[in-house]
């Protein structure tokens, strides 16, 4: 009996080292996994009010990293077509890049092209990238 716990102790603590590395080695490579925890540590993962225009970029920078070239609002397509897992976010990300106009680029509502509006509750830019993360974590499982 004593053998057998031994082992099974030694089994459970291996199965732990391999999953809190693979993890570790998970947040430091994956680029929404990077983001989220920089929000988290920035203390901007609050989900409600404004964020920062720092908290903007570092949610750019993820999608830029994911794409592997600099992603607008015009280039979403090529972004979803490179990482098809994100397609279920879509209408999320058109918004954050709708938005992402209006607040760096000064767009007004009357800009946009299309008839595009900008929808009236913004959407959390946390839990976005909580989202993305999320996705990104199902993708490499």
């Amino acid at each position: 009996i004593a053998i057998g716990l031994g082992g099974l102790a030694a089994t459970l603590l291996a199965w732990l080292a391999w999953w809190v590395a693979r993890n570790r080695r998970d947040a430091a490579r994956l680029p929404f996994a990077r983001a989220w925890r920089e929000l988290r540590r920035q203390g901007m993962a609050n989900d409600g009010g404004e964020y920062s225009d720092a908290a903007w970029r570092i949610v750019h920078q993820a999608l830029n990293e994911t794409a592997g070239f600099v992603v607008q609002r015009s280039s979403l397509p090529r972004l979803l077509a490179r990482a098809p897992w994100l397609q279920p976010l879509r209408p999320r990300l058109e918004q954050f890049y709708l938005r992402s106009d209006v607040r760096f680029f000064s767009l007004t509502p009357d800009e946009l092209p299309g008839g595009l509006a900008v929808e009236p509750s913004p959407p959390v830019l946390a839990a976005l990238t909580r989202s993305l993360y999320r996705a990104e974590k199902d993708r490499h499982r």
